[in-house]
């Protein structure tokens, strides 16, 4: 997940804030990440609840939504680490 600065305000230039993103273990989760449940339009709502929990129990639903954006390639680990995290979701 990005984490700002706690001491960023609203008009603060984002670019002097440095994004930290640290790599998701996807072998924490190997357990867990399979749904045996197939999609179809009977079952929308309870396994759309079910996949949303999948995504934050594994930490990447900012991934799948779109909202975790990739850090700027002056911090090539954390751009390392949101590409992994980002195949990995």
């Amino acid at each position: 997940m990005n984490i700002f600065d706690s001491n960023a305000g609203p008009t603060t230039d984002m670019t002097n804030i440095a994004l930290k993103i640290e790599e998701i273990r996807p072998n924490k989760f190997s357990g867990l990440t399979t749904l045996t449940e197939a999609l179809n339009k009977a079952n929308w709502p309870s396994w759309s609840k079910r996949i949303t929990s999948m995504f934050k129990l594994c930490q990447v639903k900012g991934y799948v939504k779109g909202s975790i954006d990739k850090p700027p390639n002056i911090d090539p680990k954390s751009a390392r680490n949101w590409a992994t995290n980002d195949v990995f979701a």
